[in-house]
C-alpha cells in the first residue's frame, strides 16, 4: 500500500481517482495498491513539486518517500506502462 501526492496522481490518473489504482516503482517487479492522496510537499520553494510516494518502511514502520520512476497499470501484467509526467514548455 501507498500514498501518493497529487502531483503524482493529477500527471498520471488526470480527472479520476488513483485510489485502488496500482503503481510499480521498479519496473513492475512488485506492485502497490494507492490508498491515499496527500498535498504536495516542495523541498525547495522555486521549484515546482515532484511525484512522490510514501509507503511504511518495515521493521520500524516509519513512513519513506520514494522518488522513483513510476508505473501505472496492474499486478501480473509484463508490459507496465511507464508512468509520464506531461512536458514542460
Amino acid at each position: 500500500m501507498v500514498i501518493i501526492n497529487q502531483s503524482l496522481a493529477s500527471h498520471h490518473w488526470p480527472g479520476e481517482s488513483p485510489i485502488g489504482q496500482y503503481v510499480s516503482f521498479d519496473n513492475g517487479a512488485t506492485w502497490a495498491t494507492v490508498v491515499g492522496v496527500v498535498a504536495n510537499v516542495r523541498q525547495q520553494l522555486d521549484h515546482d513539486p515532484v511525484d512522490e510516494l510514501y509507503t511504511a518502511y518495515a521493521p520500524r514502520r516509519a513512513v519513506v518517500r520514494l522518488r522513483h520512476r513510476a508505473h501505472r497499470g496492474r499486478p501480473g501484467r509484463h508490459d507496465p506502462q511507464p508512468a509520464r509526467s506531461p512536458a514542460r514548455g
